[in-house]
């Protein structure tokens, strides 16, 4: 996940939020025409209980 996000910052992509959290990491973004795309990760069962 760190990667991919270094490599959108290297490409100049906007990030609009980056959440890193124990457990789960996410970045959200635009495509070209403007829609959100949200990226995320997290732990098997890390969000359980929420």
């Amino acid at each position: 996940m760190t990667d991919l996000l270094t490599r959108m910052r290297a490409d100049e992509v906007d990030i609009i939020e980056q959440y890193d959290d124990p457990g789960f990491v996410s970045f959200t973004c635009a495509d070209p025409d403007g829609h959100r795309i949200e990226v995320c990760w997290e732990v098997s069962g890390a969000l359980t209980g929420f």
